[in-house]
C-alpha cells in the first residue's frame, strides 16, 4: 500500500498545501482536515483558529470545484465539533506536530465520533450544515483558553456560528 502524500507533509507543508489550494483533493482528506485543525488550535485562539479553519475550508473547495449545498460541500456543524473535539485533546497532549498528536489521539481519526454527540438527522440538516448547532445528544467537551475562560462558549456564540438545535 502506497502512502498518502498528506501523510509524509510536515505541518509546515501541509498547511502551505492546504492555504495555497494546492493540495490535491484525493489527499484532501478527514485526517488532513483533523490535521490542519490542529495546526491552527496550535498557532491562534480557539475563535480565531475556528475562523481561519471555515475560511481555508471554504476557499479550498472553491478552488476545487465543490460547491456548498444542502447535502454537500462545507458543513459548519462538523467543523466546529471537530475542532472543538481536537482542541479539548490538545489540552490533554501538548505535542509538538500534527502526527504526533493524531498517535496520542487516534479517536479523532474516526468521523463517527460525532455520533456520541449528535443524532444522524441533526448532522444530515441543512441548518447543520450552514450553521452550527449545539449538540442534540451529549455536550461536546469545553475547552478553555490560557486564561481559564471557557473560550467555547465565546466561538460558538459568534456569528455566522449559532448555539441553536433544530431540524430543517
Amino acid at each position: 500500500m502506497i502512502a498518502n502524500r498528506e501523510t509524509c507533509l510536515t505541518d509546515e507543508e501541509l498547511i502551505d498545501a492546504f492555504e495555497t489550494t494546492t493540495l490535491p483533493l484525493t489527499e484532501w482528506t478527514h485526517r488532513a482536515h483533523v490535521r490542519v485543525a490542529y495546526i491552527y488550535l496550535k498557532r491562534h485562539p480557539f475563535v480565531e483558529a475556528v475562523d481561519q479553519i471555515r475560511i481555508g475550508i471554504q476557499r479550498y473547495n472553491k478552488a476545487h470545484g465543490i460547491p456548498s449545498t444542502p447535502t454537500g460541500g462545507y458543513h459548519e456543524t462538523v467543523t466546529v465539533a471537530f475542532t472543538t473535539l481536537v482542541a479539548s485533546g490538545r489540552s490533554r497532549s501538548e505535542t509538538m506536530d500534527s502526527t504526533s498528536f493524531l498517535a496520542l489521539n487516534p479517536e479523532l481519526l474516526n468521523k463517527e465520533i460525532l455520533t456520541k454527540y449528535y443524532s444522524k438527522g441533526l448532522l444530515s440538516s441543512a441548518s447543520a450544515r450552514r450553521s452550527f448547532l449545539a449538540p442534540d445528544l451529549n455536550p461536546l467537551p469545553s475547552v478553555y483558553g490560557d486564561d481559564g475562560r471557557n473560550v467555547t462558549d465565546d466561538g460558538l456564540n459568534r456569528s455566522p456560528i449559532t448555539k441553536k438545535s433544530g431540524n430543517d
